[in-house]
């Protein structure tokens, strides 16, 4: 509206011009030659005045938005509906805000709950291994070879009229297990001490007779038998004496050297002592005289260790005492 009351003001001036065109515009009518025609009369018609024309516009009255509540729905001007549009962008940050802190927390329940999985998982293999342990265990000793000494003959017989008898020991090893047990070595001997002496542990690394193929102690039954000598000085030395005048005892100790089916070595220590009263062989001592462990000591020599090559020892000695009838 500014604009065009500017506008008018501008052609009014324009218009009105100032007094001395107005008297130049006199004279030079006087003196142009009169003319009768219609159109000369129009030409000569005066001129409108155009006055100074003031225009004024007033500012629409503007309508203020309750800004506690705006109206969003229907705004009533711009500046309510920008208020709107920040008001929304506000509630979208914060229900951004809200949704992290929720994911936040999620990741929290998350590792808490992976962590106890880990935990579980642990236990869970730790009790299989302790089951294949057992496993193992009940495989491996409740289903090993049991072995035990079984006399034949006991070589000695105190109750003859003749005295003391003495005679070949003969034994064999009785397997009280369920898997078989492959004799590789064997050592046995008769000893004689005084009344109230004991011998002593035999030692580990002491070498047995080697076994040849197939000495077996199947499960629940016997091996081959074995003998030793058991003529030993019960008398001190002295003859023409009675059972009364004993003076030492005999003693019977040895070990076996096997493997199971698992390959796995043991040794099996005995000890036993003979009662004269009760005319048989008695187990005698602890642990370091009758015991049934894992073998710890070195493999055993060329000449217990079964062999297929024809240039070992093993074999030498099955050629030697062990031939065939096509040699």
């Amino acid at each position: 509206m500014l604009i065009i009351a500017v506008g008018g003001c501008l052609i009014a001036l324009s218009a009105i011009g100032s007094p001395r065109n107005s008297v130049n515009n006199a004279q030079q009518e006087e003196q142009r030659p009169p003319s009768n025609s219609a159109h000369e009369k129009a030409d000569r018609q005066p001129l409108a005045i155009i006055g100074h024309v003031t225009v004024t516009a007033e500012r629409e009255n503007k309508i203020e938005p309750d800004w506690a509540k705006p109206n969003c729905k229907a705004p009533a001007n711009h500046d309510e509906a920008d208020l709107c549009k920040q008001i929304g962008m506000a509630e979208a940050a914060k229900n951004t805000v809200t949704l992290n802190i929720i994911q936040v927390g999620l990741g929290l329940l998350t590792l808490v709950g992976l962590f106890y999985t880990i935990r579980y998982t642990r236990i869970t293999a730790d009790a299989a291994v302790a089951g294949t342990k057992v496993a193992e265990r009940a495989l491996t000793q409740l289903e090993a070879p049991f072995l035990a000494v079984h006399f034949v003959e006991q070589g000695i017989n105190a109750k003859t009229v003749h005295g003391i008898v003495f005679d070949d020991l003969k034994y064999c090893i009785r397997n009280y297990g369920r898997t078989p047990a492959h004799i590789v070595e064997l050592d046995d001997f008769v000893t004689c001490l005084e009344i109230g002496a004991q011998p002593g542990p035999m030692n580990p690394d002491r070498r047995g007779r080697p076994m040849p193929y197939g000495v077996i102690a199947p499960p629940d039954a016997d091996t081959q038998e074995f003998s030793t000598v058991t003529h030993v000085d019960l008398f001190g030395g002295e003859s023409g004496r009675s059972i009364g005048d004993v003076v030492n005892v005999a003693f019977f100790q040895g070990f076996v050297r096997y493997r199971d089916i698992f390959d796995d070595r043991y040794i099996f220590g005995f000890c036993f002592v003979f009662d004269l009263k009760g005319n048989r062989w008695v187990l005698m001592g602890g642990d370091e005289h009758n015991y049934c462990k894992k073998d710890e000591s070195p493999e055993p020599p060329n000449t217990a260790v079964p062999s297929g090559d024809p240039r070992s020892v093993r074999s030498s000695l099955n050629m030697a005492f062990l031939r065939s009838r096509n040699g």
